[in-house]
């Protein structure tokens, strides 16, 4: 099962901007996540060319897990 960290910020123009990490292998702080996105905020990193996220929005941990029902690249006997 794959972890993705969905950084939700608010923009200039109070529109979401989301920001999706995949693959997250350690264990998720709240605190530390809230901070980190301040940050970013901060260090203006994240402008894009109408618009710059502001706020901070929310942060959701999603759990994905993909069942392959088939493939046909995969070659059976």
């Amino acid at each position: 099962m794959t972890q993705t960290l969905e950084l939700v910020f608010t923009d200039d123009l109070k529109k979401p901007l989301k920001l999706q990490l995949s693959k997250i292998e350690n264990v998720v702080d709240a605190n530390n996540v809230r901070k980190s996105m301040d940050a970013l905020i901060d260090l203006d990193i994240l402008r894009i060319a109408k618009s710059k996220p502001t706020k901070v929005h929310s942060a959701h941990l999603i759990d994905k897990t993909v069942k392959t029902l088939f493939d046909v690249s995969v070659t059976t006997n």
